[in-house]
C-alpha cells in the first residue's frame, strides 16, 4: 500500500472526475498531530504524514480501508452494518470539519441532501459549492448517504413477519 499524491474522488466511478486539490486533515498516525495532504492510496479517507505512520496505523485501519472500498452488495449483513459505522463516523469527522453539524448550517445540509435527492440531481461538485467543501469530502458525505440509504432499504424497510 502506497501513499496516494495526487488526489481523486473516492470510491467514483465517474469518468468525470478530475483530479482535485487536496485538503489537509490531521495524520492517523498512533501519536502523531501533523497535518498532511497524503491519503491512503486504497480508500482516499484517511491521511498520513509518512509511511511510518501509515505502517503503524494500518493494523487499526485495515477493517475500515476494506469497507470504504467494498461493493455493499458483497458483504454479508454484518459486514454491511461495520460498512455503514465506518462511512458514519468518516460523515461525522466532515460535518465536524466544516462546521455543518450545528445550527443552520445542519438544516441547510439536511434540506439540501434531502431535497437533491428526491431530484436525483446533487453531485459532489455541486455540494462541495454550495458549503463551500472541498470536492473529495463531498463525494465521501454522498457516498455515506448512498450506503445508508441502501443499507436502510435492506435492513430496516423489511416487512417484520
Amino acid at each position: 500500500m502506497e501513499i496516494s499524491r495526487s488526489e481523486v474522488c473516492p470510491g467514483s466511478v465517474d469518468s468525470q472526475c478530475q483530479p482535485v486539490p487536496s485538503d489537509f486533515g490531521q495524520c492517523a498516525g498512533p501519536k502523531c498531530t501533523k497535518e498532511s495532504t497524503k491519503r491512503c492510496a486504497r480508500c482516499k479517507v484517511v491521511f498520513y504524514c509518512s509511511r511510518d505512520c501509515q505502517r503503524n496505523h494500518w493494523a487499526r485501519h485495515k477493517h475500515d480501508c476494506h469497507l470504504f472500498t467494498a461493493v455493499p452488495e458483497k458483504l454479508d449483513p454484518k459486514e454491511q452494518e461495520d460498512m455503514v459505522k465506518a462511512h458514519h463516523r468518516e460523515f461525522r469527522r466532515i460535518v465536524h470539519k466544516y462546521g455543518l453539524d450545528k445550527g443552520e448550517k445542519a438544516d441547510l445540509l439536511a434540506d439540501f441532501l434531502t431535497n437533491s435527492a428526491e431530484n436525483s440531481s446533487i453531485s459532489p461538485q455541486l455540494l462541495a459549492e454550495r458549503f463551500n467543501i472541498s470536492r473529495e469530502d463531498a463525494s465521501t458525505l454522498l457516498a455515506w448517504v448512498e450506503i445508508a440509504v441502501r443499507f436502510k432499504e435492506a435492513n430496516l424497510d423489511k416487512p417484520k413477519g
